[in-house]
């Protein structure tokens, strides 16, 4: 109930400003890994611009389950239909995510020079379901590429983003009791489309119902949203 309204941000130019006058982008994972790449030694697109075979160092569909220290560099422990494998690096960036397995292994090897109430500081009070969606701009000069649609609810928050043809959307909810990040529930495409169920009939725009965004999405994944703050920042073995 109440009445709409529409506001000017300057949220963006602010964003551009304090980047060295880029402006932001939006895309998916996906493209970025594409990007990285064509970039590789040994890596692009072959004369069918389809992407080449990746080279040799690369492990794809590999799953880490732990980064051992010690020695020279770090052995990453692999598996990969079912088996296990393993390699030494001079250097390795942990960027998996929310449940990080290079977290885990970083914190075991500490051998205690990371407090407990650093490894208990991580945890869980929201839970996002978030997605990319086709989705054209229609012309009412209303919303535009580039522009941002945001509503705050007592129990969520809806958050999204216009970019070339796509919609990048963001539903925020506060979870029944904060979890441990280590043991937060984890969530399936069952329960994300659950959460997208309870929200079909939410206008996202005038014209546009959350149902309609989300019957046209391209890609979704509901996950906890990890806070905390950190005594220690870094680990020297």
């Amino acid at each position: 109930h109440g009445h709409p309204l529409v506001g000017a941000s300057d949220f963006y130019d602010r964003l551009r400003d304090a980047n060295g006058g880029y402006a932001p982008l939006l895309f998916a994972r996906s493209a970025l890994m594409g990007y990285l790449f064509e970039k590789l030694p040994g890596g692009g697109r072959g004369a069918d611009g389809q992407m080449v075979e990746p080279p040799a160092y690369m492990s794809m569909g590999a799953r880490v389950e732990r980064v051992e220290s010690g020695g020279e560099g770090a052995r990453v422990v692999f598996t990969r239909d079912g088996k296990e494998s393993s390699q030494r690096y001079d250097l390795v960036v942990g960027a998996d995510g929310v449940y990080s397995t290079t977290r885990k292994s970083i914190w075991s090897a500490a051998n205690g020079a990371i407090p407990a109430t650093d490894k208990a500081a991580l945890t869980a009070k929201f839970k996002c379901l978030y997605g990319i969606s086709d989705f054209e701009v229609d012309g009412d000069g209303v919303f535009g590429v580039g522009d941002m649609v945001e509503t705050h609810h007592k129990k969520f928050n809806f958050q999204m983003l216009l970019h070339g043809k796509q919609a990048f959307w963001f539903v925020f909810v506060k979870k029944q009791m904060r979890e441990h990040i280590d043991s937060a529930t984890r969530y399936t495409d069952e329960d994300a489309a659950k959460m997208a169920s309870e929200f079909a009939d939410f206008a996202v725009l005038h014209n546009l119902t959350f149902g309609e965004l989300w019957a046209r999405r391209t890609r979704f994944k509901l996950a906890n949203l990890e806070e905390g703050v950190l005594k220690y920042s870094r680990f020297y073995a």
